[in-house]
């Protein structure tokens, strides 16, 4: 992912590597945002972190090690463990929605599809040196929201950070019909000002990921409240 402003002429980058599985669906992935918090003042180790998220009976449970989160762990610890359905109930914000968006492109293409976007043919294309075929999809912001499974009131919250009405994705799909690169730029607006965002990802080695192992109990803590109780004042102030 790469941002760019008017005031930070050079992208900052963000890296992210991972898996991500479906029956049963669970995402891990590594993510660096050394150079979005240098840029911020921060120092850099608070960007670098695990993110693995499983489903369970109960709902999603999200794992995070390293990064910002190591500081708030006790002795010992070195797992963050946050409760999805309850964090959500708590802040009434679905952590696990925004962590993950984007990370199963297969779940993502799907989305397209219910959204109503207006897909069309690009022609024959390489990722890499598979022999692919790339399409353009464009949808309004608020379908594609809705078709997330957004409320109307996120979706109002949501639709003011973009700058167009409307997304547009490019995706290539192989023969088998798996996808193998998408890409998309949003104009976006945060704290009053213009972003240009753009998110490019790849696919490659299909079937052949195994499940993650959970973090063990005696190296977890949860933080569900703490992390949910501060998001939902953050989010009134």
């Amino acid at each position: 992912m790469r941002l760019s402003t008017a005031a930070a002429p050079t992208p900052l980058e963000i890296r992210v590597n991972g898996m991500s599985g479906r029956d049963p669906q669970f995402v891990d992935i590594t993510m660096d945002m050394s150079d979005l918090m240098t840029a911020s003042g921060t120092p850099a180790a608070y960007g670098k972190y695990r993110m693995l998220q499983v489903d369970t009976a109960s709902g999603p449970v999200i794992y995070i090690s390293g990064g910002v989160f190591a500081r708030l762990l006790g002795k010992g610890r070195s797992w963050a463990r946050v409760d999805g359905a309850r964090y959500r109930k708590i802040s009434g914000i679905d952590l696990a929605k925004q962590l993950s968006n984007g990370a199963d492109i297969s779940s993502f293409l799907s989305v397209l599809k219910a959204s109503g976007a207006t897909v069309t043919k690009v022609g024959p294309e390489k990722v890499a040196d598979t022999p692919t075929t790339r399409y353009r999809a464009v949808v309004t912001v608020e379908r594609m929201l809705s078709s997330q499974g957004f409320s109307a009131s996120e979706i109002a919250k949501q639709k003011a950070s973009y700058r167009e009405p409307s997304v547009s994705y490019d995706v290539w799909i192989d023969a088998q019909g798996h996808p193998r690169r998408m890409r998309l730029d949003l104009p976006v607006v945060a704290q009053g000002q213009k972003i240009d965002e753009q998110v490019d990802m790849t696919m490659s080695d299909f079937g052949t990921a195994g499940k993650p192992a959970v973090p063990a109990a005696g190296v977890v803590q949860d933080l569900t409240e703490q992390l949910a109780t501060q998001a939902k004042k953050n989010a009134a102030g």
